[in-house]
């Protein structure tokens, strides 16, 4: 089963996010702000990382430095893991 965060600073998006991936059988968590989603990515394993680009608290760059930095965050042989970014809504 895949193993999936999601970090967006709208609650209630990334709760329908999450209802319905996990009505499709998929393991996913969120984080609303950077520091949450740091610590997530240095606590699990994750298959896919989504996020938006604006994160409060911190940026896009600091979670890709976290997850290049800490092999035991990602499931690979190396510091990659796939990484996807959702544009902030105007």
């Amino acid at each position: 089963m895949p193993n999936l965060l999601l970090i967006d600073n709208n609650k209630d998006l990334c709760s329908d996010i999450c209802s319905y991936l996990r009505s499709a059988g998929t393991q996913i968590q969120y984080a609303l702000d950077a520091e949450t989603a740091l610590s997530l990515v240095r606590d699990n394993l994750y298959d896919l990382v989504i996020t938006d680009i604006r994160i409060p608290g911190g940026n896009i760059r600091d979670i890709i430095r976290s997850i290049q930095r800490d092999r035991k965050s990602t499931r690979l042989n190396s510091s990659h893991i796939p990484l996807s970014r959702m544009p902030s809504s105007a």
